[in-house]
């Protein structure tokens, strides 16, 4: 009597199926060294095909490789030759975030998204900061350029750095509160 219960059971808790990413808009984060990277991601879906894109006040990047299956998300970024894999639970993304620095080398950070839209802030948040900066990284010799603004229309803000090895434009809208 009690194997055909304990393969019951267990057929039961085999067939329980993990939760379906949904689409919407996430609150997204990659953790850097320096900090929290915050941007707005919004996965698409229409019939059984899946979109996402970056949303950005300037330019909205449109993320040419969306795989969904199950509960667990690709987004692949060949032009920047990175990717992002992550798994969907309780209405929460979190996974990798992995881009090539190099023939055989990668930079890896944590990845996470929740079920949302990331906070505005207002131009009072942080004070009026509009400009081109000089931008010195400790942990490189190069200078990089911070291109920062404030829209008139909506006293949005957003920013950017310019580096020798790529524009960070699509990570933006994001004050530092160290």
């Amino acid at each position: 009597m009690r194997l055909p219960v304990f393969f019951a059971i267990a057929f039961l808790c085999s067939s329980a199926s993990a939760a379906e990413v949904e689409p919407g808009s996430y609150a997204a984060e990659l953790q850097t060294p320096g900090g929290a990277i915050r941007f707005s991601l919004v996965l698409e879906k229409d019939a059984d095909v899946w979109s996402a894109k970056i949303v950005d006040p300037l330019e909205p990047l449109d993320i040419p490789v969306v795989l969904v299956e199950d509960n667990h998300v690709k987004l692949a970024f060949p032009h920047y030759d990175s990717s992002i894999k992550a798994k969907f639970e309780d209405g929460r993304l979190s996974g990798t975030y992995k881009r090539r620095r190099g023939k055989e080398q990668f930079a890896e950070m944590a990845f996470a998204a929740r079920r949302g839209e990331v906070k505005k802030w207002e131009a009072a948040d942080f004070g009026d900061f509009a400009g081109r900066w000089a931008v010195n990284f400790s942990k490189s010799d190069d200078l990089a350029i911070g291109l920062f603004a404030t829209r008139k229309s909506d006293q949005q803000n957003w920013g950017t750095f310019l580096t020798t090895t790529g524009d960070y434009r699509f990570l933006t809208q994001q004050p530092c509160d160290k």
